[in-house]
């Protein structure tokens, strides 16, 4: 695909030499330029309120567009039962449900928004479960899914740019928001990143009473979807899940 990039005072003056029905095109592909502009300018300077507030715009826009389970569904039973403990992340109040695929994949918002996938929870046990969400909303608590949030809205004002001239301008408007927390989900973490969320998961199932090796178990399974397919998803984002229940073992048997 080829990108352009174009002068938007070029466009201004090609507009003056064009006919009105062209002008007006011309005119209006200006103002979504201009948008776009904007956008890249804030999301320079976007607050970690900002950024909360888009959070829960992006969430809002995610659960339109998924299957939500009901309150009284299974999944949504087990999971306020596994999740009763964890109340609040940084203050903020946390917001659990659950998506009903057959993906495997989960993800926290800064926001408090927390999302896991009903397929996940088919793989894993009670306390496995807890470890990876608890991973998710760790990630929150450290500010990294505050930072890729900023990131993704960056890239979405970047693509936006990049995509003007390819007639793809209208489908990045529409589905911005819920782009901003396609981004934060696919989002790859860095080793030292995910080394604070793995140790905050495991710090969840302490404070249950639930046994760390449930980290050792849930990222066990994670590394066989290496091979078997179910976790792919997941672990295009999260890599390396063998050296890390490496690590979480080692640290059980130093204790």
């Amino acid at each position: 695909m080829r990108f352009h990039w174009v002068n938007p005072v070029l466009l201004i003056s090609a507009a003056v030499l064009l006919p009105a029905c062209q002008t007006d095109m011309l005119t209006n592909r200006l103002s979504d330029v201009m948008k776009i502009g904007d956008t890249a300018v804030k999301s320079a300077s976007l607050t970690d309120k900002d950024v909360s507030r888009e959070a829960a715009a992006s969430i809002k826009q995610m659960d339109k567009q998924n299957r939500v389970a009901g309150a009284n569904d299974p999944y949504s039973v087990r999971l306020r039962k596994i999740t009763k403990p964890f109340k609040t992340v940084n203050g903020v109040p946390l917001d659990f449900k659950v998506y009903l695929t057959d993906d495997v994949n989960a993800f926290a918002m800064p926001d408090g928004s927390v999302r896991v996938f009903s397929g996940l929870m088919d793989q894993m046990g009670d306390d496995e479960l807890l470890f990876v969400i608890g991973h998710e909303i760790g990630h929150v608590y450290h500010g990294h899914a505050l930072e890729k949030m900023r990131l993704a809205h960056a890239t979405t004002a970047a693509r936006g740019s990049l995509t003007f001239f390819e007639g793809t301008l209208g489908q990045l408007a529409g589905s911005q928001m819920g782009g901003l927390a396609e981004g934060l989900i696919n989002a790859q973490f860095s080793q030292a990143e995910e080394k604070q969320a793995d140790d905050y998961g495991a710090e969840m199932l302490t404070k249950t009473g639930a046994p760390r090796s449930a980290a050792v178990t849930a990222l066990t399974k994670l590394s066989n979807g290496q091979r078997l397919g179910p976790f792919s998803q997941f672990l295009s984002s999260h890599p390396d899940p063998l050296d890390r229940a490496e690590r979480i073992e080692q640290g059980i048997a130093a204790n």
